[in-house]
């Protein structure tokens, strides 16, 4: 009901506006998206005017089957395209099912390269070369400024190499198309660069994984933790407590995919249902220690009593607890 239903008509969470999949599958599918409309071309001409293509009986027999695939890969993707289109709770993995259907007609409008005029398959290369180029020039542009990239420092030769090896590739096949090379090396060497970014990026996201894990947030929780003190995340489940804590984890205001369970007797504990019912908690005298992010801490910090005290931080989220303590900087109005 939460997941499929609700998400889908009620618009709840992740919301993006209708763009959403067709930057997901550019960037996504990159630069092999750029190959489709060669297959989508032919498909069209195919269909308005078979004959003209073909010489033989068995040709028209064999164009006509290749056309019929090629409408049901182009109906595949629109279908599942426009289905997750239509909602505003959007999240990128949603449209994984229609890529395969896009993979084929690139593949397609690949194989068909030699039969279109060298100058204008020139003109696509360099074309996907340029944006590459572009790519690394808003890549180094950008770098000193994202707060990630300092945070974690491994990640700035990541994204470097990455987009380098993107341009590199495509410079090359450009460059090997216009001296007249066989199509094979020439994306053969758009492949190969493609290749080393996603390989690249495979290490970037282990080197990221500090970012999103909370295993240093989790780390001083246990740290600084007394003996008996629940731990509470406000408005969002994160998972990576428990497993580092070793604690129940209480949801406040937040029930999610775990709505259909969470009213049962033993799963009161895990729950914390309204703010209110957090102020009462957090002013009981019982210790409680409540992860939440720093833009809900302005706004709900100044409303707890006693003033919340900060035991740690990492990124976005700050762990607060209802104890005074020795020395430590109190969070309040």
């Amino acid at each position: 009901m939460h997941e499929n239903l609700e998400r889908y008509t009620a618009s709840t969470e992740h919301a993006w506006g209708p763009w959403f999949f067709f930057a997901v599958v550019i960037a996504g599918m990159w630069p092999w998206i750029c190959f489709v409309p060669l297959a989508l071309r032919e498909m069209y001409a195919g269909f308005l005017n078979r004959s003209a293509i073909s010489k033989s009986e068995a040709e028209d027999q064999l164009a006509a089957h290749h056309q019929a695939a090629l409408r049901f890969a182009g109906l595949w993707f629109a279908v599942v395209f426009v289905f997750f289109s239509i909602p505003r709770s959007k999240l990128g993995s949603y449209i994984l099912p229609a890529l395969p259907a896009a993979a084929i007609l690139a593949g397609y409008g690949l194989s068909r390269l030699r039969d279109i005029d060298r100058r204008r398959v020139s003109r696509l290369l360099a074309a996907i070369a340029a944006v590459n180029v572009l790519v690394v020039a808003a890549a180094l542009i950008a770098a000193p400024h994202i707060r990630e990239l300092r945070r974690v420092p491994a990640l700035r030769p990541d994204l470097i190499v990455g987009v380098c090896a993107m341009a590199l590739g495509a410079i090359g096949a450009s460059v090997l198309w216009r001296s007249a090379a066989p199509l094979f090396p020439t994306i053969a060497a758009l492949a190969l660069g493609m290749a080393v970014a996603l390989a690249v990026m495979v290490k970037a996201r282990e080197d990221a994984a500090p970012l999103n894990s909370y295993r240093i947030l989790a780390a001083a929780i246990t740290r600084e933790t007394p003996p008996g003190c629940a731990v509470a995340s406000y408005r969002h489940h994160v998972q990576a407590l428990p497993f580092y804590t070793g604690r129940r984890e209480a949801l406040v205001s937040y029930r999610g995919e775990l709505a259909p369970w969470s009213w049962s007797a033993d799963a009161s504990p895990s729950f914390i249902a309204t703010d209110d019912d957090l102020r009462t908690r957090w002013n009981s005298g019982a210790c409680l220690i409540l992860v939440i992010n720093r833009r809900d801490l302005a706004r709900l910090g100044p409303t707890l009593a006693p003033p919340p005290r900060q035991l740690a931080a990492e990124g976005k989220k700050v762990a607060i607890i209802n104890q005074a303590g020795n020395g430590r900087e109190i969070v309040g109005p």
